[in-house]
């Protein structure tokens, strides 16, 4: 679905959705919280991106939602509102309509509606696991990329018993996380270092006390160490564990 994102003057972005707004402040709201932004927070108008429904939403508020556009005094009605909450892995609840369609009408698709609470008996009792790896989604999504390499590296511990596959998975979205990390610093490192190099090249420029000669000393050597510190301390807004060097490597 869509949703807003929104980027702070410090770099780091929020998806959510914007629930209310004024000239001078800004509602915002994800499925953990609903926060207050003055717009002088904000770096440029909020952009439209596309994302699950659970990075948006609860599965109270998607459950209510589903629940006003389908008709529940129908078995019809009662499959449909079980198939949207089994995708939005809100498994109980999901058995629990899929049950009232065959008392309503023991004729409808039993063979699916069987095939289908079998699956989600099972994932039922895996639901801690699901709501575990729905919170490294969520935090990937959110750009907080520590958090979610976090939770990947306590899957195990949390979860000893699960399948091996659902191990491998989470290892995956650890790399997936890591890669993602790696170029969104080198996308924020990038954009520092020539906003520094600008930013001082023109103050330097501006001070008519610096001759031609005071200029060309300065951007051959003491500006390099100014603009990898300017840099580093830019990027470090979003990614505390820049340092210098790995700036400069990047």
């Amino acid at each position: 679905m869509e949703a807003d994102e929104i980027t702070l003057n410090d770099g780091s972005k929020r998806i959510g959705r914007i629930v209310e707004q004024t000239p001078d402040r800004i509602i915002f709201k994800d499925p953990r919280s609903t926060l207050e932004y003055q717009r002088s927070m904000i770096a440029g108008a909020p952009a439209r991106v596309r994302v699950a429904a659970l990075d948006v939403f609860t599965k109270d508020e998607l459950f209510n939602e589903k629940l006003g556009s389908v008709d529940v005094t129908t078995a019809q009605g009662n499959f449909d509102l079980a198939l949207f909450l089994s995708q939005t892995q809100d498994f109980a609840r999901a058995i629990q309509y899929l049950n009232d369609a065959k008392k309503i009408d023991p004729n409808f698709h039993p063979g699916e509606i069987q095939k289908m609470l079998t699956r989600l008996e099972a994932q039922k009792l895996r639901q801690d696991e699901f709501d575990y790896l729905r919170d490294i989604e969520f935090e990937r999504n959110q750009y907080h990329y520590d958090k979610a390499i976090a939770l990947c590296d306590g899957f195990v511990g949390k979860f000893p018993k699960a399948a091996p596959e659902t191990k491998a998975d989470v290892e995956k979205r650890k790399k997936n996380v890591l890669e993602m990390k790696q170029k969104a610093m080198m996308r924020a490192n990038f954009d520092a270092f020539y906003h520094a190099a600008d930013m001082l090249a023109r103050s330097k420029a501006s001070d008519r006390k610096v001759g031609l000669e005071a200029a060309k000393a300065y951007a051959n050597g003491e500006m390099k160490t100014e603009v990898a510190e300017a840099t580093t301390k830019a990027v470090q807004r979003s990614f505390p564990d820049m340092t210098t060097t790995e700036s400069q490597k990047l």
